[in-house]
């Protein structure tokens, strides 16, 4: 019969060999979530520039360039700026960050309010999403989490709700 203390021994010693192999996999899973997270957060606000992009460039070819500057003045990259600057090594880690990254280099100069012309600022947005859509057809860029935050199937702006000061076209 075994006594209590060779029981107690057992038991701790299979715990800390337990807790020593998965501690390495807690790190993994951890970073793992993170990514994910940066991912997503990323492609929610992709859809979201797209979407309302695509409403400025409507505004503008239908003459109404004061509701097209609007849209842009208003639209911004803090998303994709915050995680790039906090958490680099994961938006990194992103498949396609490169991809991503050029999309967020074309589309930035044409939100900021700048010397750019109302034309120019649209021509710049379009190249942005231009691309975006070509690595949707080349399949470089997640479709199925672009299509989760699409806003494009309806007048609203899905799970991201357009900002009440946005004018509609």
């Amino acid at each position: 019969m075994v006594d209590d203390w060779t029981k107690s021994l057992i038991s701790a010693s299979v715990g800390f060999a337990f807790g020593m192999l998965a501690e390495p996999a807690k790190f993994w899973i951890a970073e793992a979530l993170r990514i994910r997270h940066v991912r997503h957060g990323i492609y929610k606000n992709l859809s979201f520039l797209q979407y309302w992009i695509r409403k400025a460039n409507e505004a503008h070819s239908s003459g109404k360039d004061d509701i097209a500057t609007e849209i842009l003045s208003q639209l911004d990259t803090d998303v994709f700026d915050y995680y790039y600057s906090s958490e680099k090594p994961l938006v990194w880690r992103v498949p396609q960050s490169n991809y991503i990254r050029m999309i967020y280099t074309l589309v930035r100069p044409a939100l900021k309010a700048s010397t750019l012309e109302l034309g120019q600022r649209i021509d710049q947005a379009n190249q942005a999403i231009d691309l975006l859509d070509a690595g949707v057809q080349q399949m470089r860029l997640d479709v199925s989490l672009l299509e989760r935050y699409s806003a494009a199937d309806t007048d609203e702006a899905g799970p991201w709700e357009a900002p009440r000061s946005f004018p509609t076209p």
